[in-house]
């Protein structure tokens, strides 16, 4: 990635670097968000021409919204005018590469109740705010795979970046897919949900999906309920539970046809614990380990771990 004055900003520090309308460049440490100076719309310009200029897209007024990876994980964010009323709005976002021990998360016990769940291949959602820590806890699910697990499982990623930035030679048979937009020159689209079909060819012991929150559902929910065990894959919500109405939204919208009760169905035999994670004063933290059951025709979730969390001794 180009190293321009915005990009420089992105420490190991920082979350995100945003610029508003005005030109305020605000810094987020996950400890708070402050102002880190001023940048002239010229400038601006110019260092997202330069930011942009290896993946072929631009901001202009007939591509005024651009989502891009960018290399080393990193992802831009930025809307212009006329979508953005008053200017050009950035947001510049890069994931931490630690991958902490599962103790982090938690204490012993949940680090315990994690480790089995990995062992026991559980097929697992982890689900969050923007910021909770959600990839942070996946790549440390994954480095217990390449340890304490089967180290030699074949694990394959699907990304619309690779925000999971495992590297290579962390796990024995290691393959990282990634979307690609629409461009300029008319090159199509290879969307997550082209990928998780592809992913299913390749031979999977595990499949992660960065994030679901589109058709994609459909087919990852495919896998798990044919024999696909210890799948990962995240999603935006405030709950375990909301999670789980997230996902039989998605589900409903991409598969119109089908009977709610049926989506119900395939959501509670393909996955078997939801895990939410919450930030608390910028410190990542598990909030509720819940696993996903029926209960006649409403899918639901309850309390799987009663540790750190909860309080009490941990259980599954």
């Amino acid at each position: 990635m180009t190293t321009g004055r915005l990009t420089a900003l992105l420490t190991d520090e920082v979350n995100d670097v945003l610029v508003t309308d005005d030109g305020l460049v605000w810094v987020d440490t996950g400890d708070a968000l402050v102002t880190h100076g001023h940048i002239d719309a010229h400038t601006l310009q110019v260092e997202l021409e330069r930011i942009l200029a290896a993946s072929g897209r631009r901001l202009d007024r007939m591509n005024p919204v651009i989502d891009v990876g960018l290399e080393g994980g990193a992802r831009l964010c930025a809307v212009g005018p006329p979508v953005a009323v008053g200017g050009v709005q950035v947001a510049l976002r890069r994931h931490r590469q630690t991958t902490p021990r599962l103790d982090a998360f938690g204490d012993r016990s949940t680090a315990g109740v994690l480790r089995t769940l990995v062992r026991r291949r559980a097929n697992i959602v982890v689900s969050g705010a923007t910021g909770a820590g959600k990839t942070t806890l996946v790549r440390s699910l994954l480095a217990e795979c390449g340890t304490g697990a089967d180290p030699t499982q074949r694990i394959i990623t699907v990304e619309d970046t690779n925000e999971l930035s495992l590297p290579p030679g962390s796990h024995t048979h290691l393959v990282r897919l990634e979307t690609r937009p629409p461009s300029s020159e008319g090159t199509p689209t290879i969307s997550a949900e082209d990928l998780v079909r592809t992913a299913l060819r390749l031979r999977p012991d595990r499949i992660v999906v960065g994030e679901v929150r589109g058709d994609e559902v459909i087919a990852l929910v495919h896998a798990l309920n044919t024999g696909h065990r210890g799948c990962i894959t995240t999603c935006h919500a405030n709950s375990a539970r909301d999670a789980l109405e997230r996902l039989t939204t998605l589900m409903i919208r991409a598969a119109p046809t089908w009977p709610t009760t049926v989506v119900r169905q395939q959501l509670a035999r393909s996955i078997d614990v939801i895990i939410h994670m919450d930030r608390v004063a910028g410190q990542r933290r598990i909030a509720d380990i819940c696993r996903v059951t029926l209960d006649g025709e409403q899918v639901t979730t309850h309390p799987a771990v009663v540790g750190s969390v909860h309080g009490g001794a941990p259980s599954l």
